[in-house]
C-alpha cells in the first residue's frame, strides 16, 4: 500500500500505561499499514527502559524517537523522556521542554500535531492515566475527521485520562484494553472504503429530515462532502456496512443522531491563530477605537465561536490596546454558535496548553491562570465575552456591530447558503464596519456589500448602500415541514405525455405573457416581455396597479377584486392600449387564483393576450355609427356603476364595522381613562419606590465599587506576596548558600544562648552534627571553656553574657573549647544581638575562627625571640652560610614559610568558597542572561585560580634549583608572599626600583637572601622600609619605632660585606643603609 494510505495511531497514556501497553501490543495485528507513535509521560530523570520492555512482547519493530525521524508503516515509535513530541510532513520531531506546566511528553501538543498532518488518517488512543493530558488532543482528531479511542475505566489501572477523554464527548469508542487491537484492525479496513459514491439523493434527504427533526437544525445547504466524511467515520466506529443499515440505525438511535450532529458541527481553533492576520486586526482595531469617545459602545461579533479562543484573542486585543481605559467604555463582544458542547467549553474559559502555542508568554502570564496543569482566563477578560447559542442563517442577527469575524465557517457552506449570508452580516455591520472571514474564504459576488482592505488576509470593510433592511431569514421549519419520503418513480401514458405538449404549446405561444402577484398585489415573479407594465420614476416599487397601463388598471382592478372574492378565474375585455405614439393593441388579461401551498396565502397570476384590431374583427367595432358608441359607452357605464356599487357596499360594510369599531374604542376609552387614573397613582407609588430603591442602588454601588476595589488590592497584594515570597525563598537559599560555602564557623542562638543554626564548617569544626549542636547552649558546661592561657572563665566573661550586658558587637573574643572528639581548639569568637522588625532582641549570631595552629605558631616565634638576641641570629645566620660555601646551604626559614603557606591556604579557601557559591547560584537559576554572567565569572575566578597557584609553585620550586632570575620581579613577588607577615608586624614596604632595570641572579642563593633580609627587617621592628637603587648601591632606608644603633650596626656591616658582590656577580656590590 502507498503512503498515502498509511494510517498513523497515536497513544497517549501515563501512569498505568505500561501494562496496557504490553496487553495492547502483544495483540497487534504484524499486516496493518499502520505506524503506531506512543507519548508515555516519563520521569524526565532516570533513563526509559520502554523500548526494551516492549520488544519483548511484540514482534512489531519498537524503537526509540530520533528527531527528524521518518514515519514507517509497521513500525512502533517510543517517545524518550523529558521531550515533546510533534509531527510534521511524515516525519517524527522532538522539541525540548519550554512549558511549565504539566507532564512530558505533552499528548495534547502530540495529537494536535497528528489531527494536522494525517486529518481522517490518523487514530488517537487513551490508555491508563492520571489527569486530565490528551483530552484537548482527542478533540482535534475527531475535527480532522480521525478516530478517537478510549480505554474503558473499569479496565484502565488509573482512569483519569480515559474518563478526561469520555467527558468530551468526542470519543468515538469506550474499548476494554484487550480489544483495542481488533477494532484498530477493524477501523483500517473500513478507512479504505469510499462511502461518497454511495450517498444519493435519497439517502442524503433522509439524514437531512432526521438530524432536522431531532436538532431543529438543516444541514442541506451544507457542502456534501463534509457531511460524507462525517458518515464515513461513524460506519467505521459503529461497524456498519451500508449506508441503508446507517440510515435505519439513525432512526432507531437518538445517540447516534446526537454523535453525528456534534461531528459535523465540531471545530477546531486556536488563540491568536494566524498571528499574522491578527497583527494586522490589531491595527484596524486601533483606527477604529480611534474614532470612539469614552463612553460609547464598541460592539464586536464572533460568529461559528466554537470552544470560544477566537473571542477571547478579540477581547485580549482590546485590553492590550485601551489597558485601563477599557472600562471607560462599554463593551460588548457577542461569541455565538450552534454548538451547546463548544459554547460549554467557550464559557468555562478553560484551555489546554496546545491552544496557547501562538501566545507570547507575558500575554499569558497577564491574562490567564494556571488550574490543575491547564490555563484559565482571567475575570477580567471573560466578562468582555458574552457567549450564546444564535444561526446566523435562521435567527435575527445581532445589529450594530463594527467588527465581526466568522473565519472558517464558509467553506462548509453551499453557494445558496453563502449568498444568504453575507446581506444578513452586511445588514448587522455599521458602515465601515469590518469584517474578517477565514484564510480559504471570500466575498464572493457580493462586492457591493463590502470592500476589500487586506486581500491576503481577508479583511474587509462593510460599504454604505443606503437604508437598510434586513434580509428574509432562513425559515427551516416551513422548508422541512413536508420533508416526505421520496416516492417510486411512476412512468407516464401516452394521453398524460400529449396532455405536457399542449400545455407546453400554451405556455409558449398564447399565454406566454405572465405576471404572478401575492395577495398584497406586489409583482413576486413575471414570465416573458410584457410590453404592458412600466416602472414610474421614483422610489422602485412591485406593486401591480403602479406598473400597469393606465388603460387597463381599472378593468384588472375591477375584475381581481372579483376573483379575490370567489377564488374563481376571470377576464377582462379587450381594451385598446397605446404602446407607441399611433402604435394600438388590444388586450385582455385573464386572471387565475393559485393557492401557497406552503401557507395559507393565494398567488393569482394575470395572462396578458394581446391581438391586433384586424384580428379581432367581429369582437371590436370601431364607432361604425352613433348607436353602436352609445352601446359601447352604455356598457361600460354599467360595468363602472357594477364596480362602484361594489365598492359602495364594501365602504358601507366597512361603515359599518367602523361605527362597531368607534363604539368599542370609545368604551375602551372609558375604561383606558379610568386605568389611567389607576396608573397615574400607581406612578406616584412606583416613583417613590423608584427613589428608595435608587438610594439603596446607590448604596449597593458604593459597597460594589469597594468590594470590587479591596478584590483588587487583595489580587495585588497576593500577587506582590508571590513574588516577594518567592523573592524571600530565592534569598534564603542563597543566604544559606553563602553562610554554608563561607570559610568561617557561623552559629545562631537564641536569647538564652541555645543554638538554633549551624553551617557546615561549624559542624567540621566541634565534630558535631546539626542535631547534636542544636541540642546545645553555646555557653554550656559541655564545651569546657577556658581562656587562652587555659584558666577557667567567670560566668560574666562568657561572650553571651557580654553581648548581652550591652546589647552591642564583641569582636576577638578567644577561648580554649573541647569539640565532641574532647579535642581542645583555640577559637576566636565575633558575636552580634539579633533584632527584630520592632527592635526587640531575638538571639545572637557568631563567628568563629579556628586559631589554634596560629596560636601554636606564634608561641613558637616568642620563644625564638627570647631565646635569642637579634644581633646573634644575624651573626649564626651568615656564618653558617660562609661556612658551608657562599650561600649554598639552605637555611631553616620555618616560621617565615608556615605563616606564609597559612597566608596562601586562607586565600585558596575564599575563592574556593567563592567559585562554590557561583556554581549553587548558576544551578538553581533559569535566568539565561544570569547564568550567562555567572558561568562568566565562574570561568575567570578558576583562572585567577591557576594563576595563583602557578605563581606560589614556581616560586617555593626555584628555592631549590639554581637557575637565573630577575632580582627586581623575584624582590616583589616575595613582598607579595611574605605580606601577611609584614601586615601582621604593620610594616610598610616600598620598592622604588625601575621597572625595565634588569639584575639576573642565581635564584637559590637569591631567595635565601631576600628571606633573610625580610627576617633581619621583621626583628628589627622595622616601621617603614624604601628599597631602591642607585648604580651599584642597594638604598635601604629604615624607619625603626626605636631608633638601635647598635643593631643598624650589625645590620650594615653583614649586608656591607663580599657576600653581596658574590652574590650579585658585582652587579650590586654593598648596601647603604638610612634611617
Amino acid at each position: 500500500m502507498s503512503v498515502k494510505d498509511l494510517v498513523v495511531v497515536g497513544i497517549g497514556s501515563s501512569a498505568g500505561g505500561l501494562e496496557a501497553l504490553q496487553v495492547m501490543l502483544s495483540k497487534l495485528s504484524e499486516n496493518l499499514n499502520c505506524s503506531y507513535i506512543i507519548a508515555q509521560h516519563l520521569s524526565p530523570t532516570h533513563r526509559s527502559m520502554m523500548v526494551d520492555l516492549l520488544s519483548r512482547i511484540t514482534n512489531i519493530p519498537v524503537i526509540e524517537v530520533q528527531n527528524g525521524m521518518v514515519i514507517k508503516a509497521k513500525t512502533i515509535y517510543m517517545t524518550p523522556e523529558n521531550t515533546d513530541i510533534f509531527i510534521s510532513n511524515g516525519r517524527i520531531y522532538l522539541k525540548s521542554i519550554e512549558h511549565t506546566y504539566g507532564p512530558k511528553p505533552s499528548v495534547n501538543y502530540f495529537f494536535n500535531s497528528l489531527a494536522q498532518s494525517y486529518g481522517s488518517k490518523s487514530i488517537g488512543i487513551i490508555l491508563s492515566g492520571t489527569g486530565s493530558d490528551g483530552a484537548f488532543g482527542i478533540r482535534a482528531i475527531k475535527a480532522s475527521g480521525g478516530i478517537t479511542i478510549a480505554q474503558s475505566p473499569q479496565s484502565a489501572k488509573y482512569d483519569g485520562m480515559p474518563v478526561s477523554a469520555i467527558n468530551t464527548g468526542k470519543v468515538d469508542m469506550v474499548v476494554s484494553i484487550e480489544n483495542i487491537s481488533n477494532e484498530i484492525a477493524r477501523i483500517v479496513d473500513n478507512l479504505g472504503k469510499n462511502v461518497a459514491d454511495g450517498i444519493n439523493s435519497n439517502i442524503i434527504s433522509q439524514i437531512y429530515r432526521i438530524i432536522f427533526e431531532e436538532k431543529g437544525v438543516d444541514f442541506s445547504q451544507y457542502k456534501k462532502n463534509t457531511l460524507t466524511r462525517r458518515i464515513e467515520r461513524r460506519l467505521a466506529a459503529l461497524k456498519i456496512e451500508t449506508l441503508n443499515d446507517y440510515v435505519d440505525y439513525l432512526k432507531i438511535n437518538i445517540d447516534e443522531v446526537t454523535n453525528l450532529y456534534n461531528d459535523i458541527l465540531i471545530g477546531v481553533t486556536e488563540f491568536f491563530r494566524d498571528p499574522e492576520v491578527f497583527e494586522e486586526m490589531k491595527e484596524q482595531i486601533k483606527v477604529l477605537l480611534e474614532k470612539k469617545e469614552q463612553g460609547e459602545e464598541i460592539r464586536f461579533w464572533s460568529i461559528g465561536c466554537s470552544t470560544g479562543e477566537e473571542a477571547y484573542t478579540l477581547a485580549i486585543i482590546l485590553s492590550e490596546i485601551l489597558q485601563e481605559k477599557i472600562t471607560k467604555y462599554k463593551i460588548k463582544i457577542f461569541a455565538t454558535d450552534i454548538d451547546d458542547e463548544s459554547l460549554k467549553i467557550a464559557r468555562s474559559g478553560i484551555y489546554a496548553e496546545t491552544s496557547l502555542i501562538n501566545i507570547d508568554k507575558n500575554i499569558i502570564n497577564k491574562y490567564f491562570s494556571v488550574n490543575k496543569n491547564q490555563f484559565e482566563i482571567k475575570k477580567s477578560i471573560r466578562e468582555l465575552v458574552v457567549f450564546s447559542k444564535h444561526n446566523i442563517i435562521s435567527d435575527s442577527p445581532f445589529l450594530r456591530a463594527d467588527l465581526i469575524s466568522c473565519r472558517n465557517m464558509l467553506i462548509y457552506f453551499n453557494n445558496t447558503l453563502q449568498s444568504r449570508f453575507f446581506p444578513i452580516v452586511h445588514y448587522a455591520l455599521k458602515d465601515n464596519g469590518i469584517l474578517l472571514l477565514g484564510k480559504s474564504e471570500s466575498i464572493s459576488e457580493h462586492h457591493d456589500l463590502f470592500v476589500i482592505v487586506n486581500k491576503n488576509l481577508k479583511i474587509f470593510k462593510s460599504q454604505y448602500t443606503g437604508l437598510k433592511e434586513l434580509p428574509k431569514l432562513y425559515n427551516y421549519s416551513s422548508i422541512n415541514k413536508n420533508y416526505d419520503e421520496p416516492k417510486a418513480v411512476s412512468f407516464k401514458n401516452e394521453e398524460e405525455l400529449l396532455e405536457e405538449k399542449i400545455v407546453e404549446a400554451t405556455s409558449k405561444f398564447i399565454l406566454n405573457q405572465c405576471v404572478l402577484i401575492n395577495s398584497s398585489n406586489d409583482i413576486v415573479y413575471t414570465k416573458g416581455e410584457i410590453p404592458f407594465i412600466s416602472f414610474s420614476q421614483g422610489r422602485a416599487t412591485t406593486n401591480i396597479f403602479k406598473c400597469l397601463k393606465d388603460e387597463i388598471t381599472l378593468d384588472v382592478r375591477s375584475v381581481l377584486n372579483e376573483v379575490q372574492k370567489d377564488k374563481k378565474y376571470r377576464a377582462t375585455q379587450f381594451r385598446s392600449v397605446s404602446l407607441f405614439e399611433d402604435f394600438f393593441k388590444y388586450v385582455r388579461v385573464i386572471i387565475v387564483p393559485i393557492q401557497n401551498e406552503k401557507n395559507d396565502d393565494w398567488f393569482y397570476a394575470l395572462y396578458f393576450q394581446s391581438e391586433d384590431i384586424q384580428n379581432l374583427k367581429g369582437y371590436i367595432t370601431q364607432n361604425e355609427n352613433e348607436n353602436d358608441t352609445i352601446t359601447s359607452l352604455t356598457t361600460e357605464l354599467e360595468r363602472t356603476k357594477s364596480h362602484l356599487q361594489n365598492v359602495i357596499e364594501e365602504l358601507e360594510t366597512s361603515y359599518e364595522e367602523m361605527q362597531s369599531l368607534n363604539e368599542e374604542l370609545s368604551s375602551s376609552n372609558e375604561e383606558l381613562q379610568s386605568s389611567n387614573e389607576e396608573l397615574e397613582t400607581t406612578n406616584e407609588e412606583l416613583q417613590s419606590t423608584n427613589e428608595e430603591l435608587q438610594t439603596a442602588y446607590s448604596e449597593l454601588k458604593v459597597l460594589y465599587d469597594d468590594k470590587e476595589y479591596r478584590t483588587k488590592q487583595l489580587e495585588d497584594m497576593t500577587s506582590k506576596l508571590k513574588f516577594q515570597t518567592e523573592d524571600l525563598r530565592k534569598q534564603k537559599e542563597l543566604t544559606e548558600a553563602i553562610i554554608n560555602t563561607t570559610p568561617v564557623a557561623i552559629i545562631m542562638t537564641d536569647t538564652t544562648g541555645k543554638i538554633t543554626f549551624a553551617n557546615t564548617n561549624a559542624q567540621n569544626l566541634f565534630r558535631l552534627n546539626k542535631k547534636e549542636l542544636k541540642n546545645r547552649y553555646i555557653n554550656e558546661s559541655s564545651w569546657n571553656i577556658l581562656d587562652v592561657n587555659g584558666d577557667k572563665l567567670l560566668e560574666e566573661n562568657m561572650i553571651v553574657n557580654i553581648i548581652k550586658k550591652t546589647y552591642e558587637t564583641a569582636k576577638n573574643i578567644k577561648y580554649s573549647m573541647e569539640t565532641g572528639e574532647k579535642y581542645r581548639i583555640l577559637v576566636s569568637i565575633n558575636g552580634s544581638p539579633i533584632f527584630d522588625i520592632k527592635g526587640d532582641f531575638v538571639g545572637i549570631v557568631f563567628s568563629i575562627d579556628d586559631i589554634t595552629q596560629k596560636q601554636l605558631m606564634q608561641e613558637e616565634i616568642n620563644k625564638y625571640k627570647e631565646n635569642s638576641s637579634i644581633g646573634e641570629r644575624i651573626e649564626q645566620s651568615f656564618e653558617k652560610i660562609k661556612v658551608s660555601g657562599i650561600l649554598n646551604s639552605s637555611v631553616d626559614q620555618f616560621n617565615l614559610i608556615q605563616i606564609a603557606m597559612l597566608d596562601i591556604s586562607t586565600n585558596l579557601k575564599n575563592m574556593i568558597s567563592e567559585a562554590t557559591l557561583l556554581s549553587s547560584t548558576l544551578s538553581n537559576s533559569q535566568d539565561v542572561k544570569l547564568n550567562k554572567e555567572l558561568g562568566f565569572e565562574l570561568n575567570n575566578l578558576l583562572l585567577n585560580m591557576n594563576t595563583f597557584i602557578n605563581g606560589n609553585l614556581v616560586y617555593y620550586n626555584d628555592m631549590y634549583i639554581n637557575k637565573k632570575l630577575d632580582f627586581v620581579k623575584l624582590l616583589k613577588k616575595s613582598f607579595e608572599l611574605f605580606s601577611y607577615s609584614f601586615e601582621q608586624q604593620d610594616i610598610k614596604v616600598d620598592i622604588l626600583i625601575q621597572e625595565d632595570l634588569s639584575l639576573m641572579v642565581n635564584s637559590k642563593e637569591l631567595i635565601l637572601f631576600i628571606m633573610r633580609l625580610f627576617e633581619t627587617i621583621i626583628s628589627l621592628e622595622v616601621k617603614e622600609l624604601e628599597l631602591s637603587l642607585i648604580g651599584k648601591k642597594l638604598i635601604l632606608n629604615i624607619k625603626q619605632n626605636q631608633y638601635d644603633e647598635s643593631i643598624m650596626g650589625i645590620f650594615d656591616k653583614h649586608y656591607s660585606s663580599e657576600i653581596l658582590s658574590e652574590l650579585f656577580e658585582n652587579q650590586i656590590t654593598n648596601i647603604e643603609i638610612k634611617s
